[in-house]
């Protein structure tokens, strides 16, 4: 008997009529519903009765059904397992996923450690490598039956393979998922006279319930728009109202599922073999057309016949009608039915998320009886698959409540968890398959929720240091909130939100890490505690989120906290120095950034010694602050100390050595020493082209470097040839709307204006803005600097209107991003006087050019200082202000002596 939990022809036809591939895109397909209503029956009802008889390759993500699936991770390697049985190939997804297996895991793919997913592909796969040459990767791919030059050879992904993070390469697999099963579409469909594969995506709101940021999730869904991807789900998607461009036309909503009219009900109910037509009557009146409700009256009848051999009737279900609940007073009738060891086995099997018979013999005091027993549990509506767990089922949360009502206070509560997590911890000691450890954490908060907190965090956070995000992820939605006092979910909480700025896939993940970590600071007592909650929103807000003010605030109370507790001579007040440092220079408050700095080095030196890659990383940030003030020799000084440390530590040919190199080299550029800044540049260059190869992003930006010290030799010819490489190298690995492409756009818009070729230097800085814009958002410090540079080429054009507008544009972004006291808005400041004396707007023309120069003052650019100093004498001449113009001009020399500027 087909287990069709409801009659939905129309759905049904809807369904089967969508699966045919014709070749084109379909939208999403998206059923909702109240609970209990059908829309889990709709999904098992498809599969039964139109794909399962087909043969059709599908998967199935019941969140509800297996909690363990709702981390991105966990969804992906379903998917890939699930279609593996049915030979659907996911070549790229393989390798992408071994590369983050050895990267999370710190295993080797072996034939002893393997993903299970891989199973049968970890011999190929060790034949790819995993990292290096992209010629080989490409060539290794291309044994598994993938054309993978024309696919793969324009993939970012693919030049920094060895770089990538584990968060990196998770991020990436919903993407290359999404193009394998692309692909795979086109096979299968020679095969499988042009059927869609199905994804059935079942209670789909738990993800937003358990606060899954269902960024990837969505990702995977909209790059398959030939695949027939269907959602079950309570609520309404939040999508098409928050990412209204992104998702117009993708989203096929049907009207809500509803309760079934009497001619359904009947139908469902005979399908049930309840054939008493008053009976069905009665049944439809009682439960009002509602499916959850029909199919636990039709259990009843099952059971009643089954126990008595006698026709179940109206005198059956008397007095059901005046039940405050229905659901509670139906699943009380269904246990009478049992036998007492039946009834008691019921109750049981709700305590796990999942049940199986080796579960259940876990929880019976008469294992033997277990084996009869589920197989007649099996045979109820409550019961559904696992939909990746063989011989496993789920009962319905519905039910599930009802049965578990009033159960944590018996006696023995805890100690039926305890047997569980102890069966499932054996079982992740044996297999260490995550999904039992993860078992074994929900029972064990329910035995013991401290025991449960410490089990928690000696696995999280190991978990988390490593970037085994979807692991990570995995505990925290094994942690019944239910079982937390005040003072555990505070831990949760924090471990919610590290791992939401850790593993940050979107803004909405940072804004909900934000949140908790305000949440946490209002409410947290202990010091140590509040003063860690502290440096990470600071730390937040000052990387990730730009509220530079907030975040020195957070990072200030926590230094404070933490002297009081370590004293000043500790790591932790040395990190928080250095956060607050980095604040500071993004606001542009280069000299409190370097007294920061200053003092986070001198704790570096007592606690670490000398030698240390952390006391580099201080040298190096003292030196950029030097270069942010304009002392450019102090900056160089600091840089060497730390390319003296990272050479010993890391050798002549690391990637870390080239970053420093690369500092050194853009420092002498700013002092007009171009051949010592060439020497640095092309030692950067060479590293990197021995580590990364020729293809590389990186590679691409030292050959702009190198470029840019040409375009300050004079030599636009040579800066324009290593701009054009560079450019040629980044097309190949990134589509053309990323900011390293707007860089180079930007670097070539500089040479042809210097040039005088201005027209073409105007299309390449709007080329630079365009990309920005739709990468960065209007309120952007580089979008300010695109519009800079268009309003200073309109103003070489002679067209100042046009050079005024843009540098407002410039100047409004600058004053909101930076406030008054800025470098970039001294230089914006100087654009708009430039213009605006040409205009015969003589007052705005004097008052931004004196704010410009003091400004650059206050920042000792000396060069700039003496530029608008010249600028003013120049205009106070033409205004017959002689002895005020040679006083400026008296000034700018003494500047140009004192400095040492040509």
């Amino acid at each position: 008997m087909k287990r069709t939990f409801v009659d939905r022809i129309d759905e049904l036809r809807h369904l089967n009529k969508a699966l045919k591939n014709d070749g084109s895109e379909i939208a999403v397909f998206v059923f909702t519903g109240i609970g209990g209503i059908g829309k889990t029956a709709l999904r098992i009802a498809f599969e039964e009765e139109i794909l399962r008889p087909g043969k059709i390759p599908y998967a199935v993500l019941d969140y509800d059904g297996d909690p363990n699936l709702r981390p991105i991770e966990a969804t992906l390697r379903a998917i890939r397992r699930q279609l593996g049985r049915h030979k659907v190939k996911t070549p790229v997804f393989d390798f992408l996923y071994a590369r983050y297996f050895e990267l999370s895991t710190g295993l080797k793919l072996s034939a002893k450690h393997f993903p299970p997913e891989l199973e049968g592909m970890v011999d190929i796969l060790k034949g790819i490598p995993g990292v290096g040459n992209v010629t080989a990767v490409l060539h290794g791919l291309s044994q598994l039956g993938l054309v993978a030059k024309a696919r793969l050879q324009h993939k970012e992904w693919l030049y920094r393979i060895r770089d990538l993070e584990p968060h990196e390469v998770l991020n990436l697999l919903p993407e290359v998922l999404a193009e394998d099963l692309e692909e795979a579409m086109t096979i299968q469909n020679a095969k499988t006279s042009g059927f869609r594969i199905p994804l059935l995506l079942d209670a789909y709101e738990t993800l937003s319930d358990s606060q899954i940021d269902d960024v990837l999730h969505r990702k995977l869904l909209l790059l398959t728009p030939h695949l027939l991807r269907v959602i079950f789900t309570r609520i309404p998607l939040p999508w098409e109202r928050t990412f209204p461009k992104e998702w117009r036309g993708k989203i096929t909503r049907f009207p809500p599922l509803d309760d079934l009219c009497q001619e359904d009900a009947i139908i469902l109910l005979r399908k049930k073999q309840v054939d008493n037509p008053v009976l069905q009557k009665h049944l439809y009146r009682l439960t009002g057309g509602y499916p959850l409700h029909l199919e636990l009256c039709a259990d009843i009848c099952r059971e009643i016949e089954a126990a008595t051999d006698k026709k179940p009737g109206i005198q059956d279900f008397e007095g059901a009608a005046q039940a405050k609940n229905l659901t509670e007073e139906l699943v009380r009738r269904l246990l009478r039915q049992l036998t007492d060891n039946e009834n008691d086995l019921m109750r049981l099997a709700a305590y796990p998320r999942w049940v199986s018979e080796e579960v259940l013999e876990v929880l019976s005091s008469v294992p033997e009886s277990v084996p009869r027993i589920f197989k007649k549990f099996t045979g109820l509506s409550m019961f559904s698959p696992h939909p990746d767990i063989p011989d496993a089922h789920v009962i319905r949360r519905e039910v599930r409540d009802c049965l578990m009502q009033g159960q944590e206070k018996e006696r023995l509560f805890k100690q039926r968890h305890g047997k569980l997590f102890e069966f499932h911890k054996k079982r992740w000691s044996e297999t260490q398959s995550f999904p039992f450890l993860q078992e074994a954490l929900y029972h064990k908060f329910y035995e013991n929720a401290d025991q449960g907190i410490e089990m928690f965090e000696e696995h999280f956070w190991k978990l988390l240091e490593k970037y085994r995000l979807g692991e990570a992820e995995g505990l925290l939605e094994s942690i019944p909130a239910e079982t937390l006092n005040d003072k555990h979910k505070r831990k949760v909480d924090y471990a919610r939100a590290r791992f939401l700025s850790v593993g940050s896939r979107s803004q909405q993940s940072l804004i909900s890490a934000k949140h908790l970590y305000e949440i946490l600071v209002a409410s947290e007592a202990d010091e140590e505690s509040l003063g860690q909650y502290l440096f990470d929103l600071g730390t937040l807000l000052h990387r990730e989120i730009p509220e530079y003010e907030m975040a020195l605030e957070y990072l200030q109370k926590s230094l404070a906290i933490r002297r009081k507790i370590y004293g000043e001579d500790h790591p932790d007040v040395a990190r928080t120095y250095s956060s607050i440092g980095w604040a500071y220079r993004a606001k542009g408050k280069y000299e409190k950034a370097l007294q920061s700095y200053a003092k986070s080095l001198t704790i570096g030196l007592k606690v670490f010694g000398e030698e240390h890659p952390d006391v580099a990383t201080f040298y190096n940030s003292i030196g950029v602050s030097y270069g942010d003030k304009g002392e450019h020799e102090k900056q160089i000084v600091y840089c060497k100390k730390a390319l003296a440390i990272r050479l010993k530590v890391y050798g002549d040919d690391h990637p870390h050595v080239a970053n420093i190199y690369n500092n050194i080299g853009f420092t002498y550029k700013k002092i007009g020493d171009c051949e010592k800044a060439m020497e640095y540049h092309e030692k950067a260059l060479a590293i990197r082209l021995k580590a990364f190869g020729e293809e590389h992003p990186i590679v691409a930006l030292s050959l702009t470097h190198i470029g840019r010290v040409y375009i300050d030799k004079g030599d636009y010819d040579k800066a324009l040839e290593y701009h054009e490489k560079a450019l040629a190298i980044i097309l190949k690995v990134y589509a053309e709307e990323r900011p390293g492409v707007g860089w180079i756009y930007h670097g070539i818009g500089v040479i042809l204006k210097n040039k005088g070729e201005y027209s073409k230097a105007l299309e390449y800085h709007k080329k630079t803005l365009a990309i920005w814009v739709k990468v960065f958002g209007e309120e952007h410090p580089d979008v300010a600097a695109a519009y800079n540079s268009i309003g200073d080429v309109y103003y070489k054009k002679n067209e100042y209107n046009k050079a005024l507008e843009y540098h407002k544009k410039a100047l409004a972004i600058g004053l909101k991003v930076y406030g008054e006291e800025h470098i970039s808005v001294a230089l914006i400041y100087n654009g708009i006087a430039l213009a605006s004396w040409v205009l015969e707007k003589e007052d705005e023309a004097f008052e931004k050019m004196h704010k410009s120069v003091d400004i650059c003052r206050r920042f000792k650019n000396w060069k700039h200082v003496v530029e608008g100093l010249e600028t003013l004498a120049k205009w106070l001449d033409e205004k017959g202000k002689k002895k005020e113009a040679e006083e400026k001009r008296a000034e700018a020399q003494k500047i140009r002596k004192d400095h040492g500027l040509p």
